[in-house]
């Protein structure tokens, strides 16, 4: 039985028209990567729209998250949604609204990003992390399980079932695991802010000083 999203991250609308769909996917401003799940070079393969594909982490420490990303290639441009769950009870804590992607070029995947979300990881808790797709594309994966500050792929696929309204199907293969990207942007350094401010005032105290 599917669990309705705690959190709902609203990033596009489904009335954009499939042939000028906007193209989202880098990252984010200033946004630093500090878990990547990919080992290159191999490749899943070729999954069919309406389903989506997630990866199994565990967290050792409060980790908290300001964007995730995943590694694909598009036949054509479609639209995805990005999605986090809890596990072992599967419930949806970040579920976007539809994203448009381009297409990409043939046999060159590219990372796609949330765009900003906001959601502590806990330690101790395993995590599903992913995105569901309405057209036919590429997955990539490997068979290593990586382990980053305090982030460990735990090489379990798990699947979700429909686009629009989707829900978690089934644990689909284990030893391997999805392409993808955990990020956060890192609080500004309060030094610099603090020398950004007398900078601020003593630039504006030169222009009172010049004016009169």
């Amino acid at each position: 039985m599917k669990k309705r999203p705690h959190v709902l991250v609203v990033l596009a609308s489904m009335s954009v028209f499939a042939a000028a769909l906007p193209v989202r996917g880098a990252s984010l401003a200033g946004s630093t990567v500090i878990f990547d799940s990919f080992t290159p070079p191999n490749m899943g393969g070729f999954s069919s729209g309406d389903q989506g594909l997630l990866t199994e982490i565990t967290v050792t420490s409060d980790t908290r998250i300001t964007e995730f990303s995943i590694l694909n290639e598009l036949f054509q441009p479609g639209y995805l949604r990005f999605a986090l769950l809890s596990y072992p009870d599967p419930d949806f804590l970040i579920l976007t609204a539809p994203t448009g992607f381009g297409q990409d070029a043939p046999g060159i995947p590219t990372w796609k990003s949330s765009g900003p979300v906001d959601l502590l990881l806990e330690a101790g808790h395993t995590y599903l992390v992913g995105y569901a797709h309405d057209v036919s594309l590429n997955d990539y994966l490997d068979y290593v399980s990586e382990s980053q500050n305090g982030i460990e792929s735990n090489t379990n696929l798990h699947l979700l079932d429909g686009f629009e309204d989707p829900s978690y199907d089934r644990l689909f293969h284990s030893g391997a695991d999805g392409a993808i990207r955990l990020s956060v942007i890192p609080e500004a350094n309060p030094c610099l802010l603090i020398l950004s401010s007398c900078l601020m005032g003593a630039f504006r105290r030169r222009r009172r000083s010049v004016g009169s």
